[in-house]
């Protein structure tokens, strides 16, 4: 289990958050955070079948059905989370391809100045 950021860490089937961020921002978004960490540092590490990771715009899939199933959050609080992450400046999505599939970039220095101030 590796901690991402000091933000959590996500081991299989269980997912441990930092107390302070969890304040700052809410359960469902530092969830959703987390989670999009550990699919990019997947994605880096063993490609991504879709062709779409590069190493110079870090974009990647992460379908409305995929996270649902895995951490439990509907479209409506996906939606909240990344309208949440978007304002802060730590996450950018947009919508690509046919069928169109929702892509994220994580802005890492936006990520490691939003955490320095929460300390």
């Amino acid at each position: 289990m590796e901690i991402i950021y000091g933000l959590g860490a996500w081991a299989g089937e269980y997912i441990v958050l930092n107390k302070s961020a969890v304040k700052k921002l809410d359960f469902d978004t530092v969830t959703f955070l987390v989670y999009l960490l550990e699919m990019e540092r997947n994605f880096k590490e063993f490609g991504d079948s879709y062709g779409t990771w590069t190493e110079g715009s870090r974009w990647f899939n992460a379908g409305i059905k995929v996270l649902e199933d895995n951490i439990g959050l509907s479209f409506y609080k996906q939606n909240k989370c990344i309208l949440k992450l978007e304002e802060l400046g730590i996450v950018e999505q947009k919508n690509m391809g046919i069928p169109r599939r929702r892509y994220f970039r994580i802005k890492h220095e936006n990520l490691k100045k939003f955490l320095e101030e929460m300390k």
